[in-house]
């Protein structure tokens, strides 16, 4: 790997979007390590792409079946994750998470006693329905004032997740399209916990070959630790032959040892057409994505900086536009922007899209 157009498309290809595919939704979430989920139709989609069957009800069946859950395991920010992964990510994640929430609970008037109360009463409400809506842990929270406090039901939740209290699992049988909440204790499997110096290594052994090449900062950025920690962890695993580095326009990168001969082997698949969902980690998964979106349009795919990531158009591994699904009852099922300086091809989108594992209202 010599430039940044080789660092585009080995992404790609340490993605899982091009190349060797795996069977199960569940293989696709453990190689990701983590995926960005604010999006769930999206994050579902995205696993949905990597796999080999493109087959979206697969990936209900892996919620449901528990092999697949979402909580927030980084930044504060939610992620699809493999089910035996929560216990140690969080173990490595949960105190810097909450320390950043300090000011914000204050805000809200929730202190340890409240969390407490919250803790009792969700787990009495699973305990007895085994599975409950986002509204129906609100109701039963109402004793908290949650109805007069806006954030405050939200903050509740997000608390219980990181405390490993609460995970996300199955999707609601009818109605939008809903994760129910479980208890981690009853719906996860047993979890590893592991002292932190291996938990740093296997962070960044695992980030690293799902999305290398990457630099220190991506890694950083990605998982909300500290860099003095991710060099720690990059020592530990340069040690272990997990990772190696190499140097491109005057950045060390970060990668698994494998990937150049990898490269070598998909290069033509990684030059393709994709159409990605708008939270994909291709553009979500790196604090400089300019390798593969050009600064320039950035603004194009999130209109405002609102935190919105519209759907991208990506071909000979660079963002070349945005698309959504047409409303329209008949002719193309796509409608796509350019960004400007790029030429969009509708009849290789429109292909692309009917290979697409799109989700539609509900999906079981």
């Amino acid at each position: 790997m010599k430039s940044i157009a080789d660092i585009a498309a080995a992404r790609i290809l340490a993605l899982g979007l091009t190349g060797p595919v795996v069977r199960r939704p569940v293989d696709v979430a453990s190689h990701l390590l983590c995926l960005q989920g604010q999006d769930l139709r999206g994050a579902l989609e995205s696993v949905a792409l990597r796999t080999a069957d493109r087959d979206p009800t697969a990936v209900v069946t892996a919620l449901a079946e528990g092999l697949v859950v979402r909580s927030w395991t980084q930044r504060g920010t939610l992620h699809l994750v493999a089910a035996g992964d929560v216990g140690w990510l969080l173990d490595l994640t949960a105190t810097r998470m909450m320390a950043s929430m300090v000011r914000r609970r204050a805000q809200l008037g929730i202190d340890d006693a409240t969390i407490a109360q919250a803790t009792e009463l969700a787990t009495a409400l699973i305990g007895e329905r085994g599975r409950v809506s986002r509204q129906d842990l609100l109701a039963a929270w109402e004793p908290l004032g949650v109805g007069e406090v806006p954030g405050r039901g939200y903050h509740l939740i997000v608390a219980l997740a990181i405390r490993q209290v609460l995970v996300q699992g199955p999707l609601a049988e009818s109605g939008p399209l809903e994760q129910l909440f479980v208890l981690s204790r009853d719906w996860l499997p047993e979890q590893r916990r592991l002292p932190r110096d291996e938990a740093l290594a296997e962070l960044v052994g695992r980030y690293v070959s799902s999305h290398g090449p990457c630099t220190i900062a991506d890694l950083a950025r990605w998982v909300g630790l500290p860099v003095g920690e991710i060099r720690a962890g990059v020592a530990a695993s340069r040690a272990a032959g997990t990772v190696t580095t190499t140097d491109i326009a005057q950045t060390t990168y970060l990668h698994s040892p494998d990937l150049p001969d990898q490269l070598a082997a998909h290069r033509a698949e990684a030059q393709a057409l994709l159409l990605l969902p708008g939270f994909d980690e291709l553009i979500l998964g790196y604090r400089d994505r300019s390798a593969t979106l050009d600064p320039a349009h950035e603004a194009l795919v999130v209109p405002g900086g609102n935190g919105m990531f519209k759907a991208t158009i990506v071909e000979k591994a660079r963002a070349i536009g945005t698309w959504r699904k047409s409303s329209r009852a008949s002719g193309p099922r796509v409608e796509s922007t350019a960004f400007p300086g790029n030429r969009l091809n509708q009849r290789r989108i429109e292909k692309a899209a009917a290979a697409y594992p799109a989700f539609g209202q509900r999906s079981a």
